[in-house]
């Protein structure tokens, strides 16, 4: 992909991210003490975290990061998004609660600056399965760029077999917005299609319609 078609898709992905911001939340699954953990049943020697450095990919509103950084306040971490409004609402939580070890800054993966320095803990949450695979690459050079000596990466990202059916739901979705323009447009219409779905399933198909009837 060119630079000209990347910066166009960063550019719309940036505006849908602004007009329909992300719910923030804590995932546990990334949190440095059960990676810290483990790592060490599995032999490894992880860096400490009352000291540590944290970076996080795709950060949205900072719900992740702010309770580490509350509970460790010696750790230093960095959270980066796409989304200027996804960033202003983490600032405002940050703000709020006077927190000096954590900054919240909008950045595309691909133009992220080359001298953040080495991290010990490395989250990205929710991002790699929908992403292209260009940014993918860039996940993993951010990774193999920024990770310190004993440093651990969590990246999560939806696998098959079990990932099958809301995958096929996803791609319908995807072909059918793509003729509207506006994230609100593209919203509604793959809602719709979804009721589409669900309606013309047959009853005798319970486990499909559940997916759908949850998604």
């Amino acid at each position: 992909m060119n630079d000209s078609k990347i910066n166009t898709s960063a550019t719309a992905l940036e505006e849908s991210y602004d007009e329909f911001p992300y719910e923030t939340y804590v995932y546990p699954q990334t949190h440095p003490e059960r990676l810290y953990t483990t790592a060490k049943l599995f032999g490894l020697n992880p860096p400490d975290i009352e000291k540590a450095r944290i970076l996080e990919i795709g950060g949205a509103g900072g719900g992740n990061v702010i309770p580490i950084s509350i509970l460790y306040p010696k750790t230093k971490t960095v959270s980066f998004d796409l989304s200027g409004e996804q960033i202003t609402q983490a600032n405002k939580f940050k703000d709020a609660m006077k927190l000096k070890n954590i900054d919240f800054i909008q950045r595309d993966i691909t133009k992220l600056e080359k001298d953040l320095g080495e991290f010990d803990y490395i989250i990205c949450h929710g991002v790699f399965s929908w992403v292209p695979d260009f940014v993918r690459d860039e996940i993993f050079e951010v990774c193999r760029r920024h990770l310190s000596k004993n440093g651990l990466a969590v990246i999560s990202y939806n696998v098959l077999p079990g990932w099958s059916a809301i995958k096929s739901l996803r791609e319908m979705m995807l072909y059918h917005a793509s003729s509207f323009k506006s994230p609100k447009q593209k919203i509604q219409e793959a809602r719709n299609l979804l009721g589409f779905i669900y309606d013309n399933t047959p009853p005798s198909n319970e486990a499909y319609r559940q997916i759908i009837d949850r998604e």
